[in-house]
């Protein structure tokens, strides 16, 4: 009896010691990892900051929201309805706005379809008129403020899809709109 509570000891105490070991060593290579990390950017800070300063990436950074503004349009995705083929992705330029690309597409159906979309059968469902008061895209869901009822109680399904394919055409993850009329939920 006293031979198996040694051996249970021993073993107890080997894999204790095994596993302050692991642990002991995996912090050892971490803190070698941060070390290497940290002298490699200490040696190649200048050339780094010298390729930096030669393509003006910093500035071109920091005044991207200026340069958004010199763009007057902008080339994007908008779904009109075809009868032959049903909700159909055009490429339209719509005004750039300033603001974000799906606000843009959002203004570019209200606008509705300009004459190329016309001729190849495309009709938007979204009533004329229809102004956008506000937008927030978060996460996987767009929400979408209209001054208006947007479209007619029988258009309203193919409306909403058209916005909603308009915006997955920029982001494919968003999954859901819910649209508001004067801030007031109207998802039917």
């Amino acid at each position: 009896m006293i031979e198996d509570l040694q051996d249970e000891y021993t073993l107890y105490t080997e894999t204790g010691k095994q596993t302050s070991r692991k642990g002991s060593v995996f912090l050892i290579m971490l803190s070698i990892w941060i070390i290497f990390c940290a002298v490699l950017f200490f040696i190649f800070r200048p050339s780094i900051r010298r390729s930096l300063e030669q393509t003006n990436a910093v500035e071109i950074v920091e005044n991207i929201g200026k340069y958004r503004f010199l763009v007057e349009s902008e080339e994007l995705t908008l779904y009109f309805y075809n009868n032959k083929t049903g909700l159909t992705p055009y490429k339209v330029k719509v005004k750039n706005t300033g603001s974000s690309s799906y606000h843009n597409a959002i203004e570019g159906l209200l606008a509705g379809p300009g004459p190329q979309v016309l001729e190849n059968g495309g009709v938007s469902f979204l009533k004329s008129g229809t102004r956008l008061l506000g937008m927030t895209v978060s996460e996987k869901i767009a929400f979408i403020n209209f001054s208006q009822e947007i479209a007619t109680e029988e258009d309203y399904k193919t409306a909403s899809a058209q916005i909603l394919l308009t915006l997955k055409a920029i982001n494919p993850y968003i999954e859901e709109t819910v649209i508001l009329v004067n801030g007031i939920d109207t998802t039917h």
